[in-house]
């Protein structure tokens, strides 16, 4: 795992996070994402694992894996 929590300043240097991203804390301080850099595993075979529950986001990037808690299942692929 190569992000979990992040503080908002955290979240505000790294290129590309969202505004309101899942790694950051709710008002309980609680945060629903995680990024993964497999090691011995493809990113396409570990993405298909993370979608498997069928509930959540799972993002491809070229050198991680992210997955996030939320109600609905979603995918993407980053384009960099």
């Amino acid at each position: 795992v190569t992000s979990g929590l992040r503080t908002h300043h955290t979240n505000s240097i790294i290129e590309g996070a969202a505004r309101h991203s899942r790694h950051l804390p709710d008002e309980s301080g609680q945060f629903y994402a995680m990024d993964i850099k497999p090691i011995g595993v493809n990113i396409d075979q570990l993405a298909k694992t993370l979608q498997y529950p069928a509930f959540g986001g799972v993002g491809v990037y070229r050198s991680h894996v992210h997955f996030d808690i939320r109600e609905y299942a979603t995918q993407w692929r980053s384009k960099k």
